[in-house]
């Protein structure tokens, strides 16, 4: 089962493709054979808010992953693999340089599901949280 929504809470001057809104995602399964018990998402969202930047768009959102319990039940047990939830933020601003030209800055910080894993030696390790940075740059054709 899934479901989703994204709505406009505020547009500027009316206008239909302007705005600042939220969206929200939800699915669930039955956790088997599925490894993915449920996962929803939610955030804010905006698209030519900014003054003079009318193609530019920008949003924060909040994930959450739950994995099914008979997903790897030994393992987990066994190995305090973790495999319980992942949970992610994120922020990103997308710069439309010219209509065909986009530029993004975007930040994640992710609490992985997986909490040990091999290190390069083969033992096992504790994953931490990760902080990753990252642009993107869009040429469409």
């Amino acid at each position: 089962m899934t479901y989703a929504f994204d709505q406009y809470l505020w547009q500027p001057d009316g206008n239909p493709h302007h705005g600042i809104g939220v969206f929200f995602g939800f699915g669930a399964s039955d956790g088997n054979p599925n490894p993915i018990k449920y996962s929803l998402l939610g955030g804010l969202g905006g698209k030519g808010v900014v003054p003079g930047r009318p193609d530019d768009t920008f949003g924060v959102a909040f994930a959450r992953t739950q994995v099914s319990g008979a997903f790897l039940p030994f393992l987990r047990q066994q190995l305090n693999l973790g495999l319980q939830k992942e949970d992610a933020l994120e922020m990103y601003y997308n710069i439309a340089v010219t209509p065909w030209l986009s530029v993004t800055a975007d930040l994640q910080v992710v609490n992985p599901a997986l909490k040990r894993a091999t290190n390069e030696v083969g033992q096992l390790a504790r994953v931490d949280t990760a902080v990753i940075a990252g642009a993107r740059t869009r040429i469409r054709f």
